[in-house]
């Protein structure tokens, strides 16, 4: 009688001898390895810039937000933030005209001897995705570029990503400042108010 189980043997035999040889092989893993690490570096990146894009679309909406609560203080008080005249470019007239907007004075939150004033105007203190107060300026400065024809405007902002600093920037003129790469309010985030 022949022995079967010597043709079964010799089949599990083979199987195994085939599952044993599939796999891998050390140069095909780094490579699967490497493309995997290429791909997460492009989605990190790609995640930075949308979450950067996310705060400035946070910040406009924010501004917005501003505006309409500048323009309720205006109607009910007849001044700007900090006291400062309704409709006017305050270029050379006004003292101390640039008021972050989460100050007393701003008149947004919270009283500052504001004749007929009915707020608060906005419930949260106003600050920017950045961690730095929004400003309200009446003269800032809209040149681009420089030159000699300075033309300000009325505007409520966010310093934007690189805040609001001055560092490795250098005086151009009475008005401008650069930095490598660019001006150094070339991201400031702003609505514009009034503009001549």
């Amino acid at each position: 009688m022949p022995n079967l189980r010597d043709p079964l043997m010799l089949f599990i035999k083979q199987k195994n001898a085939r599952l044993i040889n599939k796999g891998f092989t050390l140069i095909e893993l780094l490579v699967v390895i490497a493309v995997i690490g290429i791909l997460a570096t492009i989605v990190l990146v790609s995640l930075n810039s949308a979450r950067e894009k996310a705060k400035i679309a946070r910040a406009k909406t924010e501004l917005n937000q501003l505006r309409t609560a500048i323009s309720r203080l205006s109607l009910d008080t007849n001044e700007w933030p900090n006291h400062q005249p309704v409709d006017q470019i305050c270029a050379a007239s006004c003292d101390d005209n640039e008021t972050f907007l989460d100050a007393n004075s701003a008149g947004l939150t919270q009283n500052d001897s504001y004749t007929g004033w009915s707020g608060p105007y906005f419930s949260v203190s106003p600050i920017d995705p950045w961690g730095n107060p929004y400003f309200f300026d009446t003269d800032y400065d809209l040149t681009i570029g420089g030159g000699d024809n300075t033309h300000y405007g009325v505007v409520v902002g966010s310093f934007g990503p690189d805040g609001p600093s001055y560092v490795n920037c250098r005086r151009v003129n009475d008005y401008m400042y650069s930095k490598p790469g660019g001006w150094c309010d070339d991201d400031d985030v702003l609505i514009i108010l009034m503009n001549p």
